[in-house]
């Protein structure tokens, strides 16, 4: 299934086989949201974070009352990767303007 577009953000969900195919070819999946399961109640990723394997395991693994930030009927809310892309242009662009 393809990813859910939203202004500035994807939504895919955490089964879907485009999450493992990105963790391993890339785009990076970077969180646009704060994912906080509950109990314990601590962060596991926040907003700009690269998510990692690690990660999208232990959210697989998750049996938990809640998780603030994060809708299972809807999935992981991610920058966009054209986005991504678009940032780090104008960063190498404000780099080079810098250096010269």
């Amino acid at each position: 299934m393809p990813p859910t577009t939203r202004p500035g953000a994807n939504i895919i969900r955490l089964a879907d086989p485009e999450i493992d195919r990105r963790l391993k070819n890339g785009p990076d999946l970077v969180s646009a949201s704060f994912v906080i399961p509950y109990p314990p109640g601590f962060p596991i990723m926040v907003p700009g974070q690269v998510i990692t394997q690690e990660t999208i395991d232990f959210m697989r693994k998750l049996d938990v009352k809640e998780i603030h930030g994060y809708d299972a009927t809807e999935g992981l809310k991610l920058v966009r990767a054209d986005a991504l892309a678009k940032l780090a242009k104008r960063r190498r662009s404000a780099l080079r303007e810098s250096a010269a």
